[in-house]
């Protein structure tokens, strides 16, 4: 099953919560989670870059027609 990223986000918050209350030995906990969080944001902006120079490139394709 895989972890939506709603669910990412609400667990990133919660690790972050647990390191600054409890303190630093969470912190692997918190780490992992967020490195994950900002994995899947990168991917998502770099999918939508890549569709939107393809965009783009439909858009000079169809003025030079």
């Amino acid at each position: 099953m895989a972890i939506s990223n709603e669910d990412l986000q609400a667990a990133r918050t919660v690790a972050a919560r647990i390191v600054t209350t409890l303190g630093e030995k969470y912190w692997p906990i918190f780490d992992v989670i967020d490195r994950e969080w900002a994995e899947r944001q990168q991917r998502g902006k770099r999918l939508a870059a890549c569709l939107k120079r393809d965009g783009d490139l439909s858009d000079m394709d169809d003025a030079s027609g």
